[in-house]
């Protein structure tokens, strides 16, 4: 699919569209993480959407835009987790049919997420590209308007959403991240667009940096404090200049 340029009022759109769904996520200061770095760091908690993770918001706002004989036709997508639950809940707000593609591997507790909220969960292959080919072929046989979890324009611009609210509350943030778990976030969200945005340096360092947080739960939280603690830093001084404005996804 060609990507096109998004704008800031789309953007701007999107951030009054999906208030309608999701959590107030203000910026959390930590005094730890500051103090240790000589940097003003703050986290944007969007595991507190209602869905877990900020992928409602891109969710949302593409079927927000779809015409009603796209809706009427059903949903589907593949995903391993997040953006299935963000889509399943998205779909049910609309009062539509999604069909959802999912690995075998995918963990139970996010298959019956998002079961939980009236999806058809399809499961199949071992990996996201064997659960994406297959959804397409779905969309083709049976007319399912597919909805792509990031290589979509309109589904960024949802999920660009976060970086309104960020300028929003904190007009001189320097840098956003993200775990590198959220690969749709660091990748495909317009990493310079949407620092424009921001007038900040995003997640192309995180990325550069070779350090990946993990996503889950259990021991994960533990090594993904401890990961961030190094990343943080890594990244608190640029170019011989400390940073003040740091930003994290969680």
């Amino acid at each position: 699919m060609e990507m096109q340029e998004l704008s800031l009022e789309k953007f701007e759109e999107a951030s009054e569209i999906v208030k309608k769904v999701t959590q107030e996520t203000k910026l959390i200061y930590s005094e730890y993480f500051s103090a240790q770095t000589g940097n003003k760091v703050y986290f944007k908690p969007e595991n507190m959407q209602y869905t877990g993770a900020y992928k409602v918001r891109g969710a949302f706002y593409k079927i927000s835009t779809l015409s009603d004989e796209e809706k009427q036709r059903g949903l589907i997508t593949a995903s391993a987790g997040n953006h299935a639950q963000g889509v399943a809940y998205a779909a049910k707000l609309f009062g539509v049919k999604a069909v959802i593609v999912m690995p075998n591997t995918t963990p139970l507790i996010k298959v019956n997420r998002t079961k939980s909220y009236g999806a058809e969960v399809v499961l199949h292959g071992d990996v996201y590209d064997d659960a994406c080919s297959y959804a397409l072929q779905l969309a083709e046989e049976k007319g399912y308007t597919f909805i792509h979890p990031f290589d979509d324009e309109v589904v960024a611009t949802g999920q660009g959403s976060i970086a309104m609210e960020i300028i929003k509350e904190l007009h001189d943030v320097l840098m956003a991240f993200s775990e590198m778990a959220s690969m749709t976030f660091i990748e495909n969200h317009y990493d310079t667009r949407m620092a424009y945005f921001l007038n900040a340096t995003t997640v192309p360092l995180l990325a550069n940096s070779g350090i990946q947080l993990l996503d889950g739960s259990d021991d994960n939280l533990r090594i993904a404090v401890q990961t961030l603690h190094q990343l943080i830093r890594v990244v608190g001084t640029v170019n011989g200049t400390r940073l003040k404005g740091l930003v994290f996804g969680l």
